[in-house]
């Protein structure tokens, strides 16, 4: 009988770089989708979840809301972005804000599709304020073999 192995935790949004800093995250203030670094080789893994932290910066006003969408694609992008697409019924986390600064929030989602690239697509569909009102992020994953 073989037992499940737990991947660690990754680190997925921000991207990061060689130099790999578990601190790093994320300043949400605009318009534009912030795409996680590519979950690769993950077809065979059980139990697949992203886990998000977003904390509002609130000086004046409130931040806007957080979506997160799950994208899958057979190819990585470095290969090609032409392949990944949201499914149907595809895995997504919304946060609201409350305006309070330092309010931590926390959301997961899971996936049972199996595909060999998955990424994590982070918007704020209404503009925050930059100066005054926006999110810190950090998204990790983890799956089970």
């Amino acid at each position: 009988m073989q037992g499940h192995h737990i991947q660690v935790p990754s680190i997925i949004l921000p991207v990061q770089t060689a130099d790999y800093d578990a601190t790093a995250t994320e300043v949400m203030n605009d318009l534009l989708e912030h795409i996680s670094a590519d979950i690769e080789n993950v077809d065979h893994l059980q139990e697949k979840t992203v886990f998000i932290w977003a904390t509002e910066v609130v000086i004046a006003g409130a931040p806007g809301n957080l979506n997160f969408t799950l994208q899958l694609s057979p190819y990585a992008s470095a290969t090609s972005t032409d392949y990944f697409a949201t499914l149907g019924a595809a895995p997504t986390a919304t946060i609201v804000p409350t305006g309070v600064h330092a309010t931590v929030h926390t959301a997961t989602f899971s996936w049972t599709a199996h595909s060999l690239v998955g990424r994590v697509i982070a918007q704020m569909p209404v503009a925050g304020a930059p100066a005054t009102a926006y999110w810190v992020v950090q998204a990790l994953f983890c799956g089970k073999s």
